[in-house]
């Protein structure tokens, strides 16, 4: 493969030019090259600077990459690179902010304010908020009633032709029926959200803290009032990378190695379910989990439950936990945070549910529930050999406490059952060991007899 053409010299440039202003002498290149050489011989280095200043330009602008859809590479990479160092910048100051606090003995009173809003649909670039709900918390205290900001939005008229996207919208999420009418309250919206967060941090830069999922839209949405209104442009901060924070700094240790774990954690979302959170609106809608004020409460409970504990903090129900979870004397760790160590401290349990009983064959017909049965209960092994008559059969006593488990059930309550493969139950194959006294083989039965052919068999 030949090699590719560097670009053209000043040379080039030069009988390009003397040809265009004579198109008649000079009809093609070669005849233009030939006369402009004794030319270009001639000329000093400052004549010639303008044709090798185009050239090295028109060299530089050669070498522009582009993607598919025509954006310069070196623009993208550089706005790549500008977000990472903001990100890596605000992670920087959320750790800054949680160490200084801890250093001053001031972390369980350091008040964090949580948001969350709720969108009709979007439309170039812009969201049309439904509602938003801003809750200022600490961990001492929680969420205090007086600490919690929502409004229902109007945003007007919605573009035409996005009415199906925020019906659409609407019907999935949060059950807020879009705007039919041009009536607006964005503007009270504003001056009510600045004046809740001034009253809690005189500072106007103060962050608010959004999830990963929620942030674009927060973002969006205080720009816009910023712009229209002229309220302080609040930063957004990640709500996942204060949680990480917190919960390695109230235990003293690195207990959660990446802020992942952080988010797991609030995927979680143990407290989904409790009608306690959310606003009036949702009260008669039955959709809690997609409410803004419950979310954003929701988070604060989440956050309590697993830094709480091990700063020796106790839960205040409603404020720590939902009024309905019933309170424990020592903490829970989730599957996010097993690797971490008990400490003392109050944390939540949810109200315990009855378990539904297992399938028959697995346990007997008794009063006993399988929420009853203690450590000290066992199923039945069928490779053991059990004495006892066709109605009544026992199981042995192993060697540690084991609670009996007795079965009143007869042939004549399993059905045949077609298939090679048949999976056997364990109680029913127990039983049929007992009546035929002999021990049970993993052979194959042959297509459509299965245990049931072994058992008339048996009484063959």
């Amino acid at each position: 493969m030949p090699p590719k053409k560097g670009g053209q010299n000043g040379f080039y440039y030069f009988f390009i030019e003397l040809r265009q202003k004579h198109p008649n002498l000079y009809r093609t290149n070669e005849q233009a090259a030939s006369a402009a050489g004794p030319l270009w011989k001639e000329m000093d280095a400052e004549k010639r600077r303008p044709y090798d200043e185009k050239a090295r330009l028109l060299k530089n602008k050669e070498k522009v990459r582009y993607t598919s859809s025509g954006q310069n590479v070196e623009v993208l990479q550089r706005q790549q690179e500008q977000e990472r160092r903001k990100i890596q910048d605000m992670k920087e100051e959320i750790e800054n902010t949680v160490l200084a606090a801890l250093e001053a003995n001031t972390l369980v009173d350091k008040e964090f304010h949580v948001i969350h809003i709720n969108y009709f649909c979007v439309c170039h670039k812009q969201y049309y908020p439904a509602e938003i709900s801003v809750v200022r918390w600490n961990l001492r205290s929680g969420v205090k009633d007086d600490n919690v900001f929502h409004m229902m939005c109007k945003p007007g008229s919605l573009p035409v032709g996005y009415s199906a996207e925020a019906i659409k919208i609407s019907e999935d999420t949060h059950k807020i029926p879009p705007p039919c009418s041009p009536e607006r309250n964005i503007k009270d919206v504003a001056f009510a959200l600045e004046k809740f967060i001034a009253n809690g941090m005189p500072n106007r830069n103060v962050p608010l803290y959004a999830s990963d999922k929620n942030a674009p839209v927060v973002a969006n949405v205080i720009q816009q009032l910023s712009d229209a209104f002229g309220i302080p442009e609040y930063r957004i901060f990640s709500l996942q990378h204060l949680f990480f924070t917190l919960r390695n700094s109230s235990s003293k240790g690195k207990v959660w190695i990446a802020s992942s774990l952080a988010q797991t954690e609030l995927e979680t979302d143990k407290f989904e379910f409790f009608r306690e959170t959310v606003c009036s609106f949702h009260e008669n809608v039955d959709v809690i989990s997609h409410c803004s004020q419950s979310i954003a409460i929701r988070t604060v409970y989440t956050i309590a439950n697993n830094c709480c504990a091990d700063m020796g903090i106790d839960l205040i129900s409603g404020q720590h936990v939902p009024k309905s979870a019933q309170i424990k004397s020592t903490r829970m760790s989730s599957h996010a945070s097993s690797i971490s160590s008990s400490s003392n401290g109050s944390s939540w349990e949810q109200p315990s549910r009855r378990r539904q009983p297992m399938q028959a064959g697995y346990l007997s017909r008794g009063e006993t529930e399988p929420s009853e049965l203690s450590d000290t209960s066992t199923m039945i092994d069928p490779n053991e050999n059990y004495e006892g008559s066709e109605d009544e059969w026992h199981v042995a006593k192993s060697k540690k406490k084991h609670s009996p488990i007795e079965s009143n059930n007869s042939s004549s309550d399993y059905t045949q059952t077609s298939g090679s493969k048949l999976r056997r139950p364990v109680g029913l194959s127990s039983a049929l060991a007992g009546v035929s006294k002999l021990s049970l083989s993993n052979e194959p039965r042959g297509r459509g007899r299965g245990i049931a052919a072994n058992y008339s068999n048996a009484k063959k």
